[in-house]
C-alpha cells in the first residue's frame, strides 16, 4: 500500500493535541557529551535514592541513543504479594499512549479509503444523540462535546465492549455544541473507536495488530480481551505512607482506544522505529514537532511516557506499575542525567499525622477538573484518595499527591464547608470547585 502522505496532510490536524512535547531547535547541533549506560543507571540509583521506599521506581526503562540500547533496565517488583520482580519484559498498562496508535488506525483507514475525516458518527451510530453534527474529526481532536468519563467506579471493574461505552456516553448530554469547544474525552475516543470497528468490520484489537503491532514487530503488546487477564501483565500499585497499595481493580476495556493497550518499552521503542522507517505508512515527523515527542499516560496505577530529544538524539521510554513521585520527577531529569548534569534537586514537602476520619470526610466529594469531568475525593484504609491516588496530609486542609507532585489545598467557605480544591504546583494554581458527593466506595 503506498505511503498516505496526501490524506495526514489533513488527518494529522486531527492529533496535534496529542503530542505533548515542547518545540525542538529548528537547527541540528551536535549532541553533547553523553554519559555512558552504566553511568546513567548509577545516577537514576542516586536520583530516587532521596524518595521513600513507596515512592522509588517500580517499572522498565529504555534508554535509546540513535539505534542503540544504551540502557534497559527493571526496578522493583511485578507483584508484591507473589514476589514476582519487574523484568525487562513485563507487561504494563500504557494508558493514554494509546490514543497515539488510535489516531494511526484511523488515519490508514482514511488512506485506505474506509472512511473520511469529515463522516458523522450517525453513519455508523444511528441512534447516537447529535451524531449528524459530531464528525470523527471531532471525536479525534476532543471537540465533539462528550465528557471525559461516562462510566461509573463500578462499571470500570466490568469487562464492558466499545458499544457498552458508547451507549453511557449516549446517556449524557453533550458539553457543548460539537466543533465549538475542545475538553479532553477519552470516552469521546472509545465512540471513535467503535466507528472504526463499525467501519472496517474488524476489532480494535484486531485494527491495532494488522496496522501497528504485526509491522512493527510489537510482539508483546496488544489490547487486552474484557474480563481477560494478561500473561506477564504487572499488578499496579498506588503510594502511600510508606507503602504500595494495590490499585483498585479495573478492567482496562472501558477505555478502549482511549488507554487500553498493554506493552513494554522494548516493543514501544519498535513503535518508534517503525514509524521512523515508514513501516506504519504513517511518518514519525508528522506525529512530532520539529522531531520532538513528548507523549504520556496516566490511570490507577499504570504510568508511562515515551520522549524524544532530537537534540541529544535519545529516546527514552518508561512503563511503570506505581505512579509515584520519583517516575514523575525522573521524568523531567532524565535527559539532564543522561547528559552527565545534576539534575535539578527535587523538593517535597514533610507529611502530618493523618487527621481523624471525621475530620478526612468534610473532603469527601467530587471535584469538577474540566466541563464533565470529576474527580473524586474518598476515604480507603483510613487515608485520603484523591482520584486513583493516596495523598498524604502536610497541613490543615493541605495533602501532597505523590504521582502528580503537587499541593492539594481544600478551599471553605465562610461557614466552613469545604467548596473547592487547589492545585498547587510551582507558581501554578488550579480550582475545582465540589460539584456533588463523593459516591460509597
Amino acid at each position: 500500500m503506498k505511503h498516505l502522505f496526501a490524506s495526514l496532510g489533513l488527518a494529522f490536524l486531527l492529533f496535534g493535541g496529542l503530542v505533548t512535547g515542547a518545540a525542538g531547535q529548528s537547527e541540528q547541533v551536535s549532541p553533547p557529551p553523553a554519559a555512558s549506560g552504566d553511568e546513567i543507571a548509577r545516577r537514576i540509583d542516586e536520583f530516587q535514592s532521596h524518595f521513600d521506599s513507596a515512592n522509588r521506581l517500580s517499572g522498565v526503562l529504555l534508554i535509546a541513543r540513535g539505534d542503540e540500547i544504551i540502557l534497559h533496565r527493571a526496578y522493583a517488583m511485578a507483584h508484591l504479594g507473589l514476589g514476582v520482580p519487574n523484568t525487562t519484559g513485563t507487561r504494563m498498562g500504557i494508558a493514554s499512549i494509546t490514543k497515539i496508535m488510535t489516531s494511526i488506525v484511523m488515519a490508514r483507514l482514511i488512506g485506505a479509503g474506509v472512511i473520511s475525516p469529515d463522516d458523522p458518527v450517525s453513519k455508523w451510530l444511528p441512534d447516537f444523540p447529535r451524531g449528524n453534527e459530531i464528525t470523527l474529526a471531532h471525536l479525534a481532536r476532543h471537540r465533539a462535546g462528550i465528557r471525559h468519563r461516562v462510566t461509573s467506579s463500578g462499571d470500570e471493574a466490568l469487562p464492558l465492549s466499545s458499544q457498552d461505552v458508547v451507549d453511557r456516553a449516549a446517556g449524557h448530554s453533550l458539553l457543548f455544541e460539537p466543533g465549538t469547544a475542545s475538553s479532553y474525552s477519552s470516552a469521546g475516543y472509545t465512540v471513535l473507536v467503535r466507528c472504526l470497528e463499525l467501519a472496517s468490520g474488524r476489532s480494535y484489537a484486531e485494527l491495532l495488530r494488522e496496522f501497528i503491532f504485526e509491522p512493527a514487530g510489537m510482539n508483546d503488546s496488544l489490547e487486552p480481551s474484557p474480563g481477560r487477564e494478561v500473561p506477564g501483565m504487572a499488578q499496579s500499585y498506588v503510594p502511600g505512607r510508606g507503602e504500595l497499595w494495590p490499585a483498585p481493580k479495573k478492567d482496562l476495556s472501558y477505555l478502549s482506544g482511549a488507554g487500553s493497550v498493554v506493552s513494554t518499552p522494548a516493543d514501544l521503542l519498535k513503535f518508534v522505529q517503525a514509524l521512523r522507517t515508514g513501516a506504519l505508512e504513517v511518518r514519525f515527523d508528522q506525529l512530532a514537532r520539529e522531531g520532538r515527542v513528548g507523549w504520556t499516560g496516566a490511570s490507577n496505577g499504570w504510568f508511562a511516557f515515551l520522549d524524544v530529544h532530537p537534540e541529544d538524539d535519545l529516546t527514552c521510554i518508561w512503563a511503570g506499575n506505581s505512579w509515584g513521585e520519583c517516575s514523575t520527577a525522573m521524568r523531567d531529569a532524565l535527559a539532564a542525567i543522561c547528559r552527565g548534569e545534576q539534575p535539578t534537586p527535587v523538593v517535597h514537602p514533610d507529611t502530618v499525622p493523618t487527621p481523624p476520619l471525621e475530620a478526612l470526610n468534610e473532603y469527601v466529594g467530587a471535584y469538577e477538573s474540566r466541563p464533565g469531568a470529576t474527580n473524586e475525593v474518598r476515604i480507603l484504609g483510613g487515608e485520603l484518595w484523591y482520584a486513583d491516588s493516596v495523598v498524604l496530609p502536610i497541613g490543615e486542609d493541605r495533602f501532597w499527591h505523590q504521582g502528580m507532585h503537587c499541593e492539594l489545598a481544600f478551599v471553605r467557605d465562610e461557614t466552613g464547608a469545604v467548596i473547592a480544591v487547589e492545585r498547587r504546583s510551582g507558581s501554578s494554581t488550579t480550582r475545582l470547585p465540589k460539584a456533588a458527593p463523593a459516591s460509597a466506595p
